[in-house]
């Protein structure tokens, strides 16, 4: 459903969607898994756009992840966000989206809290102790897994939950690898919470 976008970018030549949506200085950026795009989260923007401003955007298909394909979406992101000037901003990041949501952290963006959902093993990806760098940030965060996960399993949000300090792990019961599209109900009411209580 990429006519879910509402703003576009130019970026490398390329036009790039967006959604945008809600009116504070706060701003809450999803970013969607490897070839999916902003109306993966259309099920979740409406319910916090009340209170943040929501940005998702629709990030190039790709038939590899590399690190220069990386680097492009980081650089698009920034792209879209600086010009905001927000105050502090909560990233949301499904699979490779909670991957490019760890890498954020290492720009000058003002992030108060982290929520990874589903994603792949962060000591398993370049750079290297992407972990120790959350923890060194002091990061809260928030990792999300669906119990029925079969392409990240629930193995590895235990384990991140073990190395990140200041982190805490939900387990959705039925559901697979996109609880946000599956319970988005309770994936909602759930995030909402951790929001409020660090602040963001």
């Amino acid at each position: 459903m990429k006519n879910y976008d509402n703003a576009y970018i130019n970026s490398n030549a390329d036009m790039i969607g967006y959604h945008i949506e809600g009116n504070s200085k706060n701003v809450l950026l999803f970013i969607h898994g490897m070839n999916a795009h902003s109306g993966t989260w259309r099920k979740n923007i409406p319910y916090f756009s009340k209170e943040w401003m929501t940005i998702a955007p629709s990030l190039t298909p790709t038939s590899r992840i590399s690190q220069s394909i990386v680097t492009q979406y980081i650089q698009t992101i920034l792209m879209m966000i600086k010009p905001l000037l927000s105050e502090q901003i909560s990233v949301i990041g499904n699979s490779l989206g909670g991957v490019l949501a760890s890498l954020l952290l290492m720009s000058e963006l003002p992030i108060c809290s982290l929520i990874l959902e589903d994603i792949p093993d962060l000591y398993d990806l370049q750079p290297k102790k992407l972990v120790d760098y959350i923890n060194k940030k002091k990061t809260p965060t928030l990792l999300v897994w669906g119990q029925k996960d079969t392409i990240t399993p629930l193995s590895i949000g235990e384990k991140l939950n073990k190395f990140i300090i200041k982190s805490k792990l939900i387990v959705f019961e039925d559901a697979g690898h996109t609880p946000h599209w599956e319970r988005s109900v309770e994936f909602n009411k759930t995030v909402y919470d951790f929001l409020k209580q660090n602040n963001c």
